[in-house]
């Protein structure tokens, strides 16, 4: 068969659109493929422009490109888009052929097209499912993070996995540079100083690091924004590895094709699907991608087993799985005259892998008789696969759903439920039938929400009461996302318990409020009755004791001017120096129980006359800093902070080893502020509130008393580096 009668086959096909086109760019002939693909007849566009079925996209690319071709004569590939009569865009892979008359001049232009609709728009319907099905579930599998300064600070579990490391707490606070291959970093970051700089940039590809060494490609989306006042980046990356290989190998195969695009031969090799032509004797005419498909050397090689290629690569039906009989295969029937196209699995001798062909056979006829066939095998293996994954997809989707502990209904833009779960169900107490036809508006009896709100966020979350079925009502959490394409998803927690726990929690709380304001009047009172007590017999000892102390000291010094007696006189001088020992103790005993300049003078002076006391008697230097202030100290806070003071002192002499003491008494802001600090050696504070919560040492607790008693607060701060700080704070208002 000359290349001529391959060419008046391929005419022929109805399968294939050719388009005969002038130098002029004037449209000479048309075939069945074309009328059947464009939907014009011959008489409607013979005579017209080429112009006129290109998309207003495509138009100066095309007649520019074949303008070129006019002046090279050379072959060209590319995909294509038209308009169709009915104004739909149809999608090929196209290959312009130059064809040369006798003396070598250009008589004309072959335009082939191989229709590549069906498969563009399976991939965008696979990219929309995809879409709508990550939505629904709340947790997206995208990485997504965000960083200042270019170090990590937030990213989702689904960046953890795709990293391939432990935790989050492997990636916060790295720099996101160790994360980037050296390569692609400087296109990261000056896409990063576009966005800090306010402009918005397109998404970029990446190349990732994962933990293990092995590099994942991304495509990044990014934005600017705020975070905690500072500027950040938000970004968005979803894995693109996989696609990224389908998308070099469909490179690699265009430029494979390109490759043997040369002389008239190059009709077969440009198609980019397996193709071949033979009669009943023989495969005259076969391109690589057929001698690849069928794994054999040449066509001499496909020649040999050509009668028992069935058996060879195992071809089954993809429908039912049945072996393929060579007389029912798609050459046979084409050779005896019958246009078939089947879904056949072939299997690769040599390496068992299955491929899905989608096998399509013609005849080939001359003076009405059948002189051969031609058949093109397409590969559809990864088109079923992307069909294998919408299926699956949908079905691991609704499987998430249907495990959730939560109740999840998607709502439409007309109001009505098309998907929900058992748990939704179970807590309305209708049935699937029943919840189809059901209003959202009956099981939420809330005015806030309303299906056609435009809501500000695309994620909102309320507490709200659901109505079941039989009209009970219980309280539940609902989560709601607007969804780009006009849907909305409810997401609805049941919270009874929850709530019932938070109602036991407050009564327990109130009850445990009401056991300590109890227990704080009742320590106050304590305090109020033992201070009353001291002063009551502090003035005891320094009025009675102390005057009676006195008289016998004034009776024994007359009673000497009247005795003669040597030894009687020294035993009397002995008992006067008892009194006076006597004296002094019980007016020790009187200041410490409650020194009287603390009522007659106030606060300030006592605790300086104590502070100097106390230096004599322990070397250690003390001093008072306070400045002028004009607000009435209440004399409870007074006596408070005077006790605080003397068992901080106390304890500072006992323990801290220190050589300064100092005592702040300041009042800002009707308030009292109280520190006590020392240069000593410093305690363990910790261990020091538990001896006293154990009753073994009960200093630093009664301090802690004697401040909240009269509404106050207290702390200590010690190390064995600076020492130790008592800081008090009282509010000067009438205590109750």
């Amino acid at each position: 068969m000359t290349n001529f009668q391959c060419l008046s086959c391929l005419w022929k096909s109805k399968y294939d659109a050719i388009i005969e086109v002038a130098p002029s760019c004037i449209i000479k002939n048309w075939n069945k493929g074309a009328q059947n693909l464009f939907g014009y007849t011959k008489q409607e566009i013979l005579g017209k422009s080429v112009s006129a079925l290109l998309s207003p996209s495509k138009k100066n690319e095309l007649i520019k490109i074949l303008k070129e071709i006019i002046k090279s004569k050379g072959i060209y590939n590319s995909e294509s888009e038209y308009v169709a009569k009915k104004g739909n865009i149809v999608t090929t892979l196209t290959t312009i052929i130059p064809v040369l008359d006798q003396s070598g001049q250009l008589s004309s232009v072959f335009i082939l097209n191989k229709d590549f609709t069906y498969k563009s728009k399976l991939i965008e319907d696979l990219k929309l499912e995809k879409k709508r099905y990550r939505d629904i579930v709340e947790m997206a599998p995208n990485i997504s993070g965000i960083f200042v300064d270019e170090k990590i600070i937030f990213i989702n579990n689904a960046g953890v996995k795709a990293l391939g490391v432990k935790n989050i707490d492997s990636l916060i606070g790295k720099p996101i540079e160790n994360l980037i291959l050296p390569e692609d970093y400087p296109k990261f970051h000056a896409r990063n100083l576009q966005l800090l700089n306010g402009k918005k940039t397109p998404p970029i590809e990446l190349r990732l690091l994962r933990s293990d060494g092995s590099i994942i490609i991304v495509e990044s989306y990014a934005r600017y924004y705020k975070y905690l006042g500072k500027p950040a980046i938000q970004f968005v990356a979803k894995e693109i590895t996989k696609r990224k290989k389908i998308e070099e190998d469909r490179e690699h195969l265009l430029k494979v094709t390109k490759e043997y695009a040369a002389e008239f031969d190059a009709i077969f090799e440009s198609i980019p699907d397996a193709i071949y032509v033979g009669n009943k004797t023989r495969i005259k005419r076969a391109n690589r991608k057929l001698l690849d498909l069928y794994n054999v050397k040449d066509l001499a090689e496909l020649n040999s087993i050509h009668c028992e290629i069935n058996k060879k690569l195992n071809m089954r039906e993809f429908d039912s799985n049945k072996l393929i009989l060579k007389r029912d295969n798609v050459f046979d029937k084409a050779i005896k005259g019958e246009s078939i196209i089947k879904e056949i699995i072939i299997t690769d001798p040599k390496s068992k892998k299955q491929k899905i062909i989608r096998s399509a056979g013609a005849p080939i006829r001359a003076n009405g008789n059948t002189i051969a066939a031609v058949v093109i095998n397409s590969d559809i293996t990864a088109m079923k696969k992307i069909e294998n994954e919408i299926s699956e997809s949908e079905k691991r989707y609704r499987s998430l759903i249907e495990q959730a502990f939560d109740g999840i209904a998607l709502i439409n833009k007309h109001g009505k439920i098309i998907v929900w779960n058992s748990k939704l169900l179970e807590l309305l107490g209708y049935t699937a039938d029943e919840i189809i036809n059901l209003n959202p508006k009956e099981i939420i009896p809330s005015k806030k929400i309303l299906l056609n709100t435009k809501y500000e966020s695309h994620k909102l979350n309320y507490e709200l009461e659901f109505v079941r079925k039989d009209k009970s009502h219980f309280p539940a959490e609902i989560s709601i996302r607007l969804f780009d394409y006009g849907m909305i998803m409810y997401v609805i927690k049941d919270i009874s318990d929850r709530k019932d726990s938070e109602e036991l929690q407050k009564k327990l709380i109130d009850k445990l409020v009401e056991a300590q304001n109890i227990t704080k009047n009742l320590s106050r009172q304590l305090i109020q009755a033992q201070e009353l007590e001291r002063r009551n017999i502090a003035r005891e000892l320094h009025d009675e004791i102390g005057q009676t102390l006195t008289a016998i000291k004034i009776d024994i010094l007359n009673s000497i001017k009247f005795i003669q007696s040597l030894n009687a006189i020294e035993h009397l001088n002995d008992s006067i120096r008892m009194v006076e020992e006597t004296l002094n103790n019980v007016r020790e005993m009187s200041l410490k129980l409650r020194p009287s300049i603390l009522d007659d003078l106030g606060l300030i002076p006592a605790v300086r006359w104590f502070l100097v006391r106390q230096s004599e008697r322990s070397g250690i230097n003390a001093k008072v800093i306070t400045k002028p202030f004009d607000e009435k100290i209440p004399a409870e806070i007074q006596i408070t902070c005077y006790r605080i003071i003397q068992e901080a002192v106390t304890n500072i002499i006992k323990h801290s080893k220190a050589k300064n003491m100092t005592v702040e008494i300041n009042v800002v802001a009707n308030e009292l502020y109280l520190i006590i600090s020392d240069d000593g050696i410093g305690y363990d504070v910790l261990s020091a509130r538990k001896m006293a919560s154990i009753g073994t040492s009960i200093g630093v607790l009664g301090m802690q008393e004697r401040a909240e008693a009269v509404g106050g607060w207290l702390d200590i701060f010690s190390s064995n580096d600076i020492g130790t700080q008592i800081q008090a704070i009282f509010p000067l208002k009438q205590l109750e």
